[in-house]
């Protein structure tokens, strides 16, 4: 469809019952069937004038990169009424809200001999991401700390995460008052 045919009239014809139809029928015709091009650019179509699913706007009608947070479905407490996976969230966007970080904690109960080492099972597989290990602790223990070395470790025939915990100093520590924690990311 294009423009209507109208028949203009002109000052002093008659307009006759034929003429004056065809005109509406050419116009009715016209706007059953609108098209894109009969429309201008800048027509403010109100929403609820446009088809609803599933014959709404499609995937394919909607240019790259012209949807903005404003139009998607969003939630800061109930996941399924976000509209955004983890593909497609920008460099920078995370938040302390948007991401599980968690702690282990160790406290080791065994005596750690002199140039020996002890080890945990975090029970941690692959869906952690580390971020830090260190050692806390007071009392006697922390005077002999600085020779206890702390080792993170990814056991790729358990698939899961140990710590390490090596007695460097001459003597055997009593682990008593110490705590390794190892916080981390926890994917989904």
């Amino acid at each position: 469809m294009g423009i209507p045919t109208i028949v203009p009239y002109v000052a002093g014809d008659d307009v006759t019952a034929e003429g004056q139809n065809n005109n509406e029928a050419s116009l009715a015709a016209e706007i059953v069937n609108i098209q894109a091009v009969n429309v201008p650019s800048g027509a403010a179509i109100p929403g609820d004038r446009l088809a609803s699913k599933p014959n709404g706007v499609s995937t394919a009608q909607i240019n790259a990169k012209a949807v903005t947070s404003v139009e998607l479905a969003n939630d800061a407490v109930v996941d399924a009424s976000r509209a955004v996976s983890a593909d497609h969230i920008k460099n920078n966007a995370i938040i302390g809200r948007t991401v599980k970080i968690a702690t282990y904690s160790w406290a080791p109960v065994a005596t750690i001999n002199a140039n020996a080492s002890i080890s945990d099972n975090t029970g941690l597989g692959s869906t952690i991401k580390p971020l830090s290990v260190y050692k806390e602790g007071s009392g006697a223990v922390q005077n002999l700390c600085s020779r206890l070395v702390l080792s993170l470790w990814w056991d790729t025939g358990g698939s899961v995460w140990r710590l390490y915990l090596s007695n460097e100093n001459a003597v055997n520590i009593d682990p008593t008052g110490l705590t390794i924690r190892f916080t981390y990311i926890e994917a989904s």
